[in-house]
């Protein structure tokens, strides 16, 4: 019930500068000491909201804190600045992002008592890839043609063929282009390795994300649950 209570008041377990301290320190924690991660929920998770939430409580995190991200699109450029071949995917989603979902975004600080740091972060990359899945779908996926953001155009061509090889009318995407097809998820959070956590906390740290100004207050929570929309984090800004 206290863990909820958290939740729901939004109180700030730990200031920028103790989760900076707990993941500095994460080598010397003993067991029964508290470990910390996170997760973020994208501009396209505001339907799942609750439902990732009551995931998450029901693989026994304590979720300590929820913070406003209000430019979705910056921390998750910055989170990948060290994988260039990956801006390719970035770009085309974060433009994708502001079109159909806005560029909001919350940072969910979770954590476990009486487990090592090594075996949580790994519990945390199997909660995101089990969340990825559950809110999946199988009947869509999404083409972009990026020689339209502004990519050079390698003059491809996205064709759909039946099976005696007869090319299918499509209502868009005949003409010549730059094209990726490929799923979007909901969430991010670290890999499975410590050090991806440690580095990418100092990022978000960096950044400010865990100003306490940031944190979700009830009435937001609220309006986030009941409207599944994080366009209310406008309020905190």
């Amino acid at each position: 019930m206290e863990n909820k209570l958290k939740i729901c008041k939004g109180m700030t377990t730990m200031t920028g500068q103790g989760i900076i301290q707990t993941i500095d320190r994460a080598n010397q924690l003993g067991l029964a000491d508290l470990k910390i991660s996170y997760m973020i929920l994208k501009p396209n998770a505001a339907k799942h909201y609750d439902l990732i939430l009551k995931e998450i409580e029901k693989s026994n995190f304590i979720i300590l804190d929820q913070y406003a991200i209000f430019d979705y699109e910056l921390v998750n450029m910055t989170l990948h600045l060290d994988q260039p071949s990956a801006m390719k995917y970035l770009i085309p989603i974060s433009k994708m992002y502001h079109d159909f979902y806005g560029n909001y975004g919350i940072l969910l600080l979770i954590g476990k008592y009486n487990i090592s740091y090594e075996y949580l972060c790994l519990q945390v990359a199997i909660l995101k890839k089990r969340l990825r899945a559950q809110f999946d779908v199988d009947y869509v996926s999404f083409a972009f043609d990026t020689s339209n953001l502004g990519e050079e155009n390698k003059h491809e061509r996205l064709i759909i063929l039946s099976n005696e090889g007869k090319e299918i009318e499509k209502g868009r995407f005949n003409e010549e282009g730059t094209y990726m097809v490929f799923m979007v998820n909901e969430i991010h959070s670290p890999d499975e390795k410590l050090s991806s956590l440690q580095n990418e906390i100092h990022i978000l740290d960096a950044l400010e994300i865990f100003d306490v100004h940031n944190v979700l207050q009830k009435n937001i929570i609220d309006n986030i649950r009941r409207y599944h929309s994080f366009e209310f984090l406008i309020d905190l800004q």
